[in-house]
């Protein structure tokens, strides 16, 4: 029982939609406003950069916090530790308390990131402020900055299990961006001013 306690707890924990109730709290409803998506991104441009940062710190947290546990009480290379990452991210994607639709999961991954591996996040931060910086097109830098942080967890052999779980989670963000990518493919992805 356990072992599937922390997993729920991550899941329902990632399931809160931080963006949702910031924008609520303003008067905006996320649905109708920009890319529709309930995430940070979307708050900056509805609300301004200080509130997607808001959403951002908050996102990230409800996956830091259930990682850190898990990694604490069970170790980094156990299976409990590796579900509840993942459920952490479900949670965000396919919220229980929103009909199961949810954001991309980019800023709670990067909660996580930064507990299963400091160093790995540290280098993806990095590309996805370049890649920002040049391109000025958020999903492009969030993507890059995935296939980085899972490149880099490769290279300096992080546990098994984490490293499955931190792919599984890399390839639901990409997958997650379909229509990102559609567009890119197009040409028609908006740049961020």
């Amino acid at each position: 029982m356990e072992y599937v306690l922390l997993p729920v707890l991550a899941y329902l924990a990632g399931s809160v939609l931080f963006a949702k109730q910031v924008a609520s709290l303003k008067g905006v409803d996320l649905t109708k406003v920009g890319s529709k998506n309930p995430g940070a991104t979307n708050v900056s441009r509805a609300l301004g950069f200080r509130w997607g940062f808001v959403v951002f710190v908050l996102d990230a947290l409800k996956g830091a916090i259930p990682a850190l546990f898990a990694k604490e009480y069970y170790g980094s290379e156990s299976i409990v530790y590796a579900l509840t990452i993942i459920a952490s991210v479900l949670g965000h994607n396919f919220p229980v308390f929103y009909s199961f639709r949810g954001g991309k999961g980019v800023a709670t991954a990067s909660g996580i990131a930064m507990v299963l591996s400091p160093f790995a996040s540290l280098i993806s931060i990095i590309i996805w402020i370049l890649v920002f910086w040049k391109t000025r097109i958020v999903s492009v830098a969030s993507i890059s900055a995935t296939i980085v942080f899972i490149l880099v967890c490769f290279l300096i052999k992080v546990p098994t299990n984490a490293l499955i779980a931190s792919t599984f989670i890399g390839l639901l963000i990409i997958v997650r961006h379909y229509q990102n990518i559609k567009r890119l493919l197009k040409g028609q992805e908006h740049q961020f001013r």
